[in-house]
């Protein structure tokens, strides 16, 4: 390790996906923090990460907020974020964590 370079420290927020609840670094769009838990499948899941597509297109809540809807490639996370609905595509690529997540409970 080179002690020339401080190393950064990554502060985690909580965000919950269709109430399975994770950990993830902040200053980061939604779409990047689904890469950061599912790095393969978000990596392979043909997006386009400029609002082209609206394939990574969600439902989203915080606290006592109204629902919005927003692309989650251009949409940063904030802590306490609840994803409630997500598009088909992103759903497969996070099955495996979805699924985990919720058999664990």
């Amino acid at each position: 390790m080179n002690d020339d370079f401080p190393q950064a420290e990554l502060k985690l927020v909580p965000l919950s996906i269709e109430s399975t609840e994770c950990r993830v670094p902040e200053n980061l769009t939604l779409l990047q923090c689904f890469q950061y838990l599912k790095t393969y499948p978000i990596m392979m899941g043909g997006f386009c990460w400029n609002a082209d597509c609206r394939t990574c297109e969600v439902v989203v809540q915080r606290g006592s907020e109204p629902e919005r809807t927003v692309l989650s490639c251009q949409t940063a996370v904030v802590p306490g974020m609840t994803i409630l609905k997500m598009t088909d595509k992103l759903r497969f690529c996070l099955k495996d964590l979805l699924s985990v997540r919720s058999s664990n409970r």
